[in-house]
């Protein structure tokens, strides 16, 4: 074996920084790839050096997610390409699937996928996987002419939102103590694969308290946000420890004590529109009962 992984890794190559080699990559039954360090030989069963020895490699995996990662890390001439240039992909997995296809998004995964915006920056994304988390939206539909996105769920207005600061408070005294220093310990890695030039913040309520983080998209700020509204799009249970235990005191991190967490949606209204709003960002929203109470509206999406 080479002692140098990277120089017989495909992956590693210069090609693999091109956005415009994705789709042959992917879809070509066969390739040989010149390497630093060797001739590599790939088809979409096996990947192997030229003595033999085969290895593992992520190259084949056509799941939307890793293609996304993978294309999006990589350089593009023309931003206006960053969805042409996938087209034969799309038609690929669309055969498959027979999924519907949106600006980047599949219909199936609609909720998922909405939290992470990749079509509209050329930053690389990473998406995290959202274990035993379930849709919450009523319903989804997308109008290809006037390209206008209508979800049925729930709209809740946020309070305030604010830079995030770190807290190395223990034990937690309170909520906000608590979701402060969980948001520190746990997100600040999730956050960490999102694009770096978005803003991360903590989403509050009027008294001050901490009910969740978010992270706008390019371009926007808190200054430039008058109102922000959460749609709920995915909810699970959380593993939040209630104020009054201590993380020792539950077992395997089961007792959530009625907590649930959201992924949401962040949206800014359109003076003088009827529930219609754009996209600034998403976040995270844990709660007892905040969106409880809150009806399903139809939103439209621009």
């Amino acid at each position: 074996m080479h002692s140098n992984y990277a120089d017989i890794s495909p992956e590693f190559g210069v090609l693999a920084s091109r956005a415009w080699a994705t789709q042959e990559w992917l879809l070509s039954g066969r390739m040989i790839f010149y390497t630093k360090g060797c001739i590599v030989w790939s088809c979409k069963v096996i990947t192997q050096r030229k003595t033999g020895g085969s290895f593992l490699t992520t190259a084949r995996n056509l799941k939307w997610k890793l293609i996304v990662e993978i294309y999006s890390s990589r350089f593009l001439t023309n931003a206006s390409d960053r969805l042409i240039a996938l087209e034969c992909l799309r038609r690929e997995i669309q055969k498959k699937t027979k999924d519907t296809y949106w600006f980047g998004i599949w219909k199936n995964a609609t909720s998922d996928q909405l939290v992470w915006s990749w079509a509209s920056t050329m930053h690389g994304v990473r998406s995290l996987s959202i274990k035993k988390a379930k849709n919450v939206c009523n319903g989804i539909r997308f109008d290809d002419e006037k390209r206008i996105l209508t979800i049925l769920s729930q709209l809740k207005k946020v309070s305030k939102i604010t830079p995030m600061v770190s807290t190395d408070q223990s034990p937690y005294d309170s909520i906000s103590d608590r979701l402060a220093s969980a948001r520190y310990e746990t997100f600040r890695e999730e956050l960490r694969y999102e694009q770096t030039s978005g803003m991360v913040g903590s989403l509050r309520t009027e008294s001050d308290e901490i009910i969740g983080w978010d992270l706008l998209d390019e371009g926007c700020s808190t200054a430039s946000i008058s109102e922000m509204y959460c749609l709920a799009l995915m909810t699970r249970k959380s593993d939040l420890v209630h104020p009054t235990e201590t993380t020792r005191s539950v077992s395997k991190r089961t007792a959530h004590s009625g907590w649930q967490e959201d992924w949401v949606l962040l949206l800014q209204e359109l003076p003088m529109s009827d529930h219609a709003y754009v996209r600034v960002g998403a976040g995270k929203v844990f709660w007892k009962s905040w969106f409880h109470d809150e009806a399903v509206q139809r939103v439209r999406i621009l």
